[in-house]
């Protein structure tokens, strides 16, 4: 009959020493007739449990706010800012913001629209435009008064106001020609930028003679002229100062 004995192993931590001990035993047993019966507990540590992860929250997002986020894109984009009423970029931005208060997309739209009003503002302001000027700069301080280039805007408006203006009608056909009559009346414009120290704009019903009549009075200024050049059928030359 066969002896068997227990063997109660306790591992903690790795030790190669009672590793030895351990195989040592085990051969002594043998060689006496026994039959080990071995028994081991390992420890375990708190890396070793897999503890289950929150439930991540689904956020769920209201679907109308992307409907009218896309409707007020596409009302910016026809420059449907404030008008009409019932197809407006300004009043869908609204309506998100009441679903959503906070939402950056709707907040950057508005912010948008105030500077695309002000845009409007400083080129009808140049053109001596006043009213409408005016009337875009009102509009973007309706829906923010506290814009940072509202102040420079409104001076801008102020000194179109104050502004003289001349204008220098051009004969079509001595301009297309490009004889001697043009130029001699070009040369005079030129010295009147100079004595008045105007800002220019030339009107041409052709981007090709807006240039032409911009080079000829470069070419005869003893300064660069600074210009900007608009559609007109009647081309002339007005010089503001």
């Amino acid at each position: 009959m066969k002896k068997s004995f227990g063997i109660l192993l306790i591992m903690i931590k790795p030790d190669y020493q009672c590793v030895g001990y351990f195989k040592l035993f085990l051969l002594l047993a043998v060689i006496s007739g026994c039959t080990p019966s071995v028994t081991m507990t390992v420890e375990v540590t708190e890396t070793d449990v897999i503890t289950p992860t929150e439930p991540v929250e689904e956020i769920v997002t209201n679907p109308l706010i992307g409907q009218l986020l896309s409707e007020a894109e596409e009302a910016f984009d026809r420059n449907y800012l404030t008008t009409p009423v019932e197809d407006n970029a300004y009043s869908r931005y609204l309506q998100v913001l009441s679903l959503d208060p906070g939402n950056i997309k709707a907040e950057q739209g508005i912010a948008n629209i105030v500077d695309r009003y002000l845009d409007w503002a400083i080129v009808n302001a140049r053109n001596d435009n006043i009213r409408k000027a005016t009337d875009y700069l009102n509009k973007a301080k309706s829906i923010d008064n506290t814009h940072p280039g509202i102040p420079s805007i409104t001076s801008l408006i102020t000194d179109s106001q104050n502004r003289k203006s001349v204008s220098f009608p051009l004969n079509s056909s001595d301009l297309i020609a490009g004889n001697q009559l043009i130029l001699e009346q070009l040369h005079e414009v030129a010295k009147e930028i100079q004595n008045l120290k105007a800002t220019v704009v030339i009107k041409a019903a052709t981007d090709t003679l807006g240039r032409w009549i911009y080079q000829q009075l470069n070419q005869t200024s003893d300064n660069r002229v600074s210009a900007t050049f608009e559609y007109h059928p009647s081309p002339h030359i007005i010089l503001k100062y």
